[in-house]
């Protein structure tokens, strides 16, 4: 998305499970979903999301790392975090020029479905509005592979780790046009 906000001879733009929500808000959404998918009661993820938000803003502000558990600042503050929990979709879209491609699996627990639209909402909302399309492909996960739950801890038991001939399809298709 931002080479494509700064590169004209990027001439169309292919996002596959990609969050349309900013970085922050994503990590966070994954938490909750993997607490749950761990049955964690709801004093534990209270507690296991309020410390995201904390190390969180860390990263973000450079301060409050004293009140965090050691080893915490090794490991979360880094630039590649930061520009990910900083990264919004909403300012970037915009300043997009090319058709735009949405893949996004029906399974995804990872980067929710919902992402999909609200990227398609803020692609059609571009000046002169390119065309956006988004290719929502059923059964698969966000390794766009076959699965029955999407659920990360799926994974292992996955037989086949091929991706799906859907996913090429969707693409091919849309770069014929």
């Amino acid at each position: 998305m931002i080479a494509a906000s700064r590169e004209e001879d990027i001439t169309s733009l292919i996002l596959v499970s990609t969050p349309g929500i900013r970085g922050a808000d994503a990590i966070l959404e994954q938490q909750t979903q993997q607490l749950t998918q761990m049955n964690a009661s709801d004093a534990e993820r209270a507690q296991k999301i309020e410390l995201q938000k904390r190390i969180q803003l860390a990263v973000i502000s450079g301060v409050g790392w004293e009140s965090l558990p050691a080893g915490m600042r090794k490991q979360a503050d880094t630039q590649w975090f930061r520009s990910l929990l900083v990264f919004d979709p909403a300012v970037v879209l915009p300043k997009t020029k090319q058709p735009i491609l949405i893949v996004q699996p029906a399974l995804d627990t990872q980067v929710a479905p919902h992402n999909a639209e609200r990227l398609a909402e803020l692609g059609r909302k571009r000046k002169k509005s390119p065309p956006v399309q988004v290719a929502t492909i059923p059964g698969i996960n966000h390794l766009l592979v076959r699965a029955k739950t999407g659920a990360v801890n799926e994974y292992p038991e996955l037989k086949e780790k091929i991706i799906v001939p859907e996913v090429v399809a969707a693409i091919a298709d849309f770069m014929r046009k």
